[in-house]
């Protein structure tokens, strides 16, 4: 358990679509967890209106969040 002494703001929003669209390419295991569909919706709303950019946001974090724990456990393994 954590109190924070100061101000703290966590879980306050994702990194801009286009970082998380470069991990996507240059980090097979996270692509891997995050979906192939989802990874292409991203990398597709780049050029499209913002609502895409959240349909594929949470296609992306919904395909991660629900991925088997042993997957999960194999691909970070392969990070370390």
């Amino acid at each position: 358990m954590a109190i924070a002494l100061t101000s703290f703001q966590g879980l306050c929003g994702f990194r801009p679509v286009e970082e998380i669209v470069t991990f996507l390419t240059k980090v097979p295991e996270f692509q891997l967890l995050v979906g192939d569909n989802a990874t292409t919706q991203l990398k597709q709303s780049l050029s499209r209106d913002s609502q895409a950019m959240a349909s594929a946001l949470q296609s992306g974090f919904s395909h991660l969040m629900e991925s088997k724990k042993q997957l999960v456990v194999e691909q970070l393994n392969l990070l370390v």
